[in-house]
């Protein structure tokens, strides 16, 4: 049980600062969403989603949606893949 609670943890705080990351992008690109970027709306967050194949939601990391990241322009698809693996 314990094992399972660390592993709940650990995928948590690495969803945490995925998310952390993505908000960073949100200032970075401020102007971006602001023009061209309004139908990202919710910021860069709405870029991921829980894995919903995963046999455990609670141990579920957070995937890229890959039709919005392609929409994106190539600079910004760089920062994202900074911040999360774009499989």
């Amino acid at each position: 049980m314990e094992k399972h609670l660390d592993m709940i943890n650990n995928q948590t705080l690495s969803n945490e600062r995925i998310l952390q990351g993505l908000r960073l992008l949100n200032e970075k690109h401020k102007a971006y969403l602001e023009d061209e970027g309004k139908w990202l709306d919710g910021g860069f967050e709405t870029l991921v989603t829980i894995d919903a194949n995963h046999a455990d939601p609670d141990l579920s990391p957070l995937m890229v949606k890959k039709e919005i990241y392609m929409m994106l322009p190539n600079d910004i698809r760089d920062d994202v893949q900074r911040v999360i693996d774009v499989e």
